[in-house]
């Protein structure tokens, strides 16, 4: 089952079929990862790059990624990185994961970001 827990409306979008949509960045929660949505999946939405889902039965979070595939998430202390994408340093997560200590040693997994977190990295 998916389930919408936020949205952020970015803009308007025409789809295939020139039907409108909102584009948005979304934070989902699905059970299996074979519920994760296409980036027009959603009736209505088109998925932005940066949208979250939590996986609850497999205890992952992916991320959209800018070519619209659903990539891990892990952000290490070194310098993180996401799946097939960029990378994230040290002083990046101190400046945006608010009440998180790094202290060169630990790493921040998934589970421990609240979707805010997420949301102020990407």
């Amino acid at each position: 089952m998916l389930t919408i827990r936020k949205e952020k409306y970015i803009g308007f979008a025409i789809g295939s079929g020139r039907r409108e949509l909102s584009e948005v960045i979304a934070e989902i929660d699905v059970d299996t990862s074979d519920e994760l949505p296409a980036v027009d999946g959603i009736k209505g939405r088109l998925l932005h790059q940066g949208s979250a889902a939590r996986i609850i039965k497999e205890k992952r979070t992916v991320v959209l990624s800018g070519e619209g595939k659903w990539e891990e998430f892990s952000v290490s202390s070194g310098g993180g990185s996401v799946s097939g994408g960029g990378t994230i340093s040290e002083s990046e997560i101190d400046d945006v994961v608010e009440g998180k200590i790094v202290d060169g040693t630990d790493e921040i997994t998934a589970e421990e970001l609240s979707y805010e977190d997420i949301d102020s990295i990407f």
